[in-house]
């Protein structure tokens, strides 16, 4: 893999930074609760990203998942659509299930 850009590493920094000031901010009160200072939180930032690593097709979508995997990272693929199905989360429209 070829190295990083500087312009790359500095945005990247940059948007760990901002999530970190993220977290801060709603760790201080008046939040009680706060939206992302947490597991559930970090969870849904997680999802939002591994969205179109989840959704996505190609050779740079399965070299991803590959180097995931080789670093002993914590996050597995999920086909998306296929979990919804096998929970029976499916929509219905117009009165007619998806599933005909």
């Amino acid at each position: 893999m070829k190295p990083k850009s500087a312009k790359y590493l500095a945005r990247a920094q940059a948007f760990c930074e901002a999530v970190d000031l993220a977290v801060a901010i709603r760790s201080a009160p008046p939040y009680k609760d706060p939206a992302i200072a947490n597991l559930r939180g970090l969870a849904e930032l997680e999802n939002i990203f591994f969205t179109s690593w989840n959704e996505g097709s190609g050779e740079d979508v399965e070299r991803f998942w590959q180097l995931v995997a080789e670093r002993g990272l914590p996050f597995e693929r999920k086909d998306i659509v296929r979990d919804a199905l096998n929970r029976g989360t499916h929509q219905q429209r117009d009165g007619v299930s998806d599933d005909h």
